[in-house]
């Protein structure tokens, strides 16, 4: 069987205006009764873990980030081998402009849905394809809305399998990690860096180490669908022999 796994790396979108921004505000901590020297120490120190978390919060939000990576991997099952394979990965010369991941990124998903090759993520409907929608969006790039919300389709979804939330039941409580499965169904582990290392990667100009730990998590994506297939059907047919 041929499926088409695919997965996005963000960083926060390096050409937003400073004003959209989440701004830190000092009147938002509580202080209490401490005196002023009590109260600035903890402004400041509240300021320091707003800021350490602000490029996480940015890239997690569709209208603050941008994609440094897409990775789309034609897959087939039965051999456990690439067939065809897609990498888009932006690079400080691109001018932060993730409009050809975006682009291309579209197109190789629109090119397997119409011959029939479904999309196999890892929080796919969550996080990866909401962002690259909003993103195409405001980048003006075409997307079938038809396609789109076929993909977005949670429980007996045939188009797009979700691993994550299907793995977990479509319960957010019991929601997993990659790593957690591979190990739990002894297809390794993940090596290497992960998403909050790509931020700093990206920055330092790694963008041959963000573009393989991208390809890397499509491939373990893949090999986990292969191995929990057959349970997947058997729960769209609603358990029937």
């Amino acid at each position: 069987m041929r499926i088409l796994g695919f997965d996005i790396e963000t960083i926060p979108n390096q050409s937003i205006p400073e004003s959209l921004k989440p701004q830190f505000n000092p009147d938002d901590i509580k202080t209490g009764n401490a005196g002023p020297e009590k109260a600035m120490e903890k402004i400041e120190k509240e300021r320091v873990i707003f800021e350490q978390k602000l490029s996480k919060t940015m890239s997690t939000d569709p209208t603050l980030c941008q994609l440094c990576t897409f990775v789309g991997i034609i897959y087939d099952t039965d051999s456990g081998k690439s067939i065809e394979e897609i990498i888009v990965q932006v690079t400080a010369e691109d001018e932060n402009d993730d409009y050809l991941a975006v682009t291309d990124g579209w197109k190789f998903i629109a090119r397997a849905y119409h011959e029939r090759i479904p999309l196999v993520s890892f929080n796919g409907i969550g996080f990866d394809l909401p962002i690259m929608f909003f993103r195409a969006m405001l980048q003006d790039v075409p997307v079938d809305g038809f396609m789109y919300n076929r993909l977005m389709m949670k429980y007996k979804n045939q188009y797009h399998y979700d691993l994550m939330q299907i793995l977990a039941g479509w319960d957010k409580q019991r929601w997993n990690k990659l790593e957690y499965y591979l190990q739990l169904f002894g297809l390794g582990s993940k090596e290497g860096m992960s998403g909050a290392d790509v931020y700093p990667a990206y920055m330092a100009g790694e963008f041959d180490k963000i573009r393989d730990y991208c390809r890397n998590d499509v491939l373990e994506t893949c090999k986990l669908f292969a191995r929990v297939a057959p349970w997947i059907y058997f729960q769209l047919e609603g358990g029937k022999d």
